[in-house]
């Protein structure tokens, strides 16, 4: 399958018009500041458009930041209309926006074909103990990121040694 590199403006146009016409849209998730729950090479998210009165701490949302930036982060903290925003890879930054820069929430997480509900008591469970990992999550993201380097360093020798 040939992939083509487009610009988020350009890419989340047309996901925004849908979104606001009550359509959910699948996506597949970008960068590695969602590890270990979301990742780039594995991972697609269904979104959805909701009331941003039921936004709460734990709600994974795609926001569009300052008019420039999209940004899939998990909302660490609501303050009335303010969210504050965290990728569950990034160990301190965080970013701040409105309920009216929410677009979406994520609904669902699939993975080789499978779909995971993030609104499900497990995952919520899950997600909810790693962030309350704040004194070992750095030591945390380095085995996870040593290990799945691991792993695609060896997939890829092993390919190279099948083509020759």
């Amino acid at each position: 399958m040939q992939t083509k590199k487009i610009d988020n403006n350009t890419f989340f146009a047309p996901v925004s018009e849908f979104l606001k016409e009550g359509k959910d849209v699948r996506i597949r998730v970008r960068g590695r500041s969602m590890l270990p729950f979301l990742n780039q090479d594995k991972d697609e998210v269904m979104l959805r458009k909701i009331s941003t009165q039921i936004i709460e701490k734990g709600t994974i949302v795609l926001a569009h930041i300052d008019g420039r930036q999209y940004i899939l982060h998990r909302v660490l903290r609501r303050d009335g209309d303010t969210l504050i925003l965290r990728g569950d890879g990034n160990i301190g930054t965080t970013e701040e926006c409105g309920v009216e820069d929410v677009m979406a929430v994520v609904q669902k997480k699939i993975r080789a074909g499978k779909e995971t509900d993030l609104s499900s008591p497990l995952w919520s469970f899950y997600a909810s103990v790693w962030n309350n990992l704040h004194f070992c999550r750095r030591i945390l993201l380095f085995i996870y990121n040593v290990a799945t380097e691991e792993k695609y360093l060896l997939k890829k020798l092993n390919f190279k040694q099948q083509k020759l």
